[in-house]
């Protein structure tokens, strides 16, 4: 074998492992998706989430509550409310319309994020239709950067994992490249209030708006 094709070819082949094995970019906070953008997840619920397969669309739209302007991931089970700047979670809007649950202090991440960082956080889940609120420690872990293939494709994504005091533990895959969760995994262990449960959420098809 020729010694120099053997050397460029080595050398290609360290260049892509080199490559394939690289630590992760960290994810700083960027901009969200332009309201108007649309997208279809496939969901399998079993326990506490229901039964059965279906599918639902999801459309960003903007919102008013409490004087404010808010960004609004909206389906037929209701609209998640998030603010415009940082991207917390705020609240939960029912199909009525009516504030149903909010945060308090607002759900966020700890940027930049990156692989093996974790953090906690306590905060106040309020119910103001019924004048309650719960108290609840939330442990969050950047776990991977890999690979996720859902029916809308293959992407990159980091994995998130969610466990608090409430028993819900979820599985969360956010792909930078559609600024989407791409996959997500809901379980409720039997210390859950409603019970124990699954649900199973995978990307079926998008049309997101970038700023």
């Amino acid at each position: 074998m020729d010694k120099t094709f053997a050397r460029k070819a080595g050398a290609a082949l360290l260049l892509a492992w080199v490559a394939s094995n690289a630590p992760a970019q960290r994810l700083d906070p960027h901009p969200p998706l332009r309201p108007g953008s649309v997208w279809v997840n496939s969901v399998q619920n079993s326990g506490s989430f229901g039964s059965g397969e279906g599918e639902v669309q999801s459309m960003l739209v903007e919102k008013n509550w409490d004087g404010r302007q808010f960004l609004g991931i909206q389906s037929t089970e209701g609209t998640l409310l998030i603010h415009p700047a940082g991207g917390q979670w705020v609240g939960l809007m029912g199909a009525d319309g009516q504030i149903a649950v909010v945060w308090d202090p607002p759900l966020a991440w700890e940027y930049p994020v990156e692989v093996g960082k974790s953090w906690t956080r306590n905060f106040q889940v309020k119910f103001p239709a019924e004048g309650r609120s719960v108290p609840v420690e939330g442990r969050q872990m950047v776990e991977a950067y890999e690979d996720v293939t859902v029916p809308a494709g293959t992407f990159k994504a980091y994995r998130f994992r969610w466990t608090d005091s409430t028993g819900t533990i979820n599985t969360d895959w956010y792909s930078p490249d559609v600024q989407l969760f791409v996959k997500r995994i809901q379980e409720r262990s039997a210390q859950y209030p409603q019970g124990p449960g699954r649900r199973e959420t995978m990307l079926k098809s998008y049309n997101v708006l970038k700023q």
